[in-house]
């Protein structure tokens, strides 16, 4: 993932508490594992730690709320020398699609959301599981453009602020961190003006990696990628449901999101 996306992510949050909003927090899951070899003293990385909250959010100045998944990555390591060279790879399956109730009851499916994927603007259409990358190098939050490691842009907290209160910085600008930190905040669910909705229905698997095990260039189903350390799954999951005029978070991949990729 190219590194103004995750420059974007950081404004996108800035902005949301610059303005007037209020967040529901609807569901809260954090799972982590901690490295065995450690018990013996000889471990790079100690815990891999993820964390993924449901939000509503309700803005002042849109008439509708919108409702997203934000995902949190961690990784926390034995010494400072070993935070380069450890990373995450991140799996998708799933699709973002609009929906309209017609006049005779009908509902109308629209696929006319994009992305940026492997280099190439596609339809959001992920039937089966594939990289989540914009570019061809398959490590997440990574670009290769930039003179620096590949997880470089992967954040830090300033060693001076509380943990409490962080301010994020690079992790190319903090060498002795401990820590690495990234996270997503995917489409959500919400709906647009003549009532239409906007849908996401995706699942995600994000691993640990070995930076080694990941090549510099790879495909979206990743063949020439080594063996993960550990996945953790997780879902970015808002469907409309006309019958209860309510937003719902499927468990499975609904059947708008099964169709063959036509990109």
């Amino acid at each position: 993932m190219k590194l103004f996306l995750s420059l974007w992510l950081i404004a996108t949050a800035h902005n949301l508490n610059a303005q007037s909003y209020q967040a529901t927090v609807l569901a809260h899951k954090k799972e982590s594992i901690e490295n065995p070899a450690c018990l013996s003293g000889n471990c790079e990385w100690t815990k891999f730690s993820v964390e993924a909250t449901d939000k509503r959010y309700s803005f002042d100045f849109l008439e509708f709320p919108s409702f997203r998944t934000v995902h949190m990555n961690r990784i926390e390591f034995s010494d400072p020398k070993f935070n380069t060279q450890y990373g995450i790879v991140q799996w998708i399956k799933g699709c973002v699609y609009q929906s309209q109730k017609q006049k005779d009851g009908s509902i109308q499916i629209s696929y006319n959301i994009g992305r940026q994927f492997f280099g190439k603007s596609v339809h959001f259409n992920h039937p089966e599981w594939v990289i989540d990358s914009v570019d061809q190098d398959p490590l997440y939050w990574s670009d290769p453009s930039l003179p620096i490691e590949r997880n470089g842009a992967y954040l830090a907290l300033r060693p001076e602020l509380d943990v409490v209160d962080p301010l994020w910085i690079y992790l190319t600008d903090a060498p002795d961190s401990l820590e690495i930190w990234s996270y997503d905040m995917p489409t959500g669910g919400g709906q647009r003006s003549y009532g239409r909705y906007i849908n996401a229905n995706m699942f995600f698997k994000t691993c640990l990696y070995k930076i080694d095990e990941v090549p510099i260039l790879s495909t979206p189903q990743g063949t020439n990628i080594g063996k993960a350390i550990h996945c953790f799954k997780w879902k970015n999951s808002w469907v409309y449901n006309f019958e209860t005029e309510a937003y719902q978070s499927p468990d499975t991949l609904v059947k708008f999101c099964q169709r063959p990729n036509k990109n």
